[in-house]
């Protein structure tokens, strides 16, 4: 929304968590082989010693987006039930599950 200015044309922005962005690490296949084992542990315990690092920063990237988008005047309406948004867009899911069953599961199961 603030990186893209969305936020310049669009007056209204509706928070519905229909997105979420990942933060990852990728290591190719190549580099990762020629590590040794020390070394690849070390980079995934830093890793793992990143996650809550990176969670405040992105926390705080938010809150300051979103008070440059609210002095921008644009209106941002959160959406705090999600389920009438679920049910509105069952039969879709359920019209598609059997081409994407696996993809809809994991979905499903990152929920929790």
């Amino acid at each position: 929304m603030v990186a893209m200015n969305h936020f310049e044309v669009a007056k209204h922005v509706i928070l519905d968590k229909h997105q979420r962005l990942p933060e990852i690490l990728l290591v190719s296949e190549a580099v990762w082989s020629k590590l040794s084992d020390e070394d690849r542990k070390i980079i995934k315990q830093a890793a793992l010693d990143s996650v809550s690092k990176q969670r405040e920063a992105w926390e705080q990237y938010e809150k300051e987006a979103e008070a440059k988008v609210r002095a921008a005047g644009t209106t941002i309406t959160e959406v705090s039930d999600l389920k009438p948004w679920q049910e509105a867009v069952k039969p879709v899911i359920d019209q598609y599950r059997g081409d994407f069953k696996e993809l809809l599961e994991e979905i499903e199961n990152a929920k929790e």
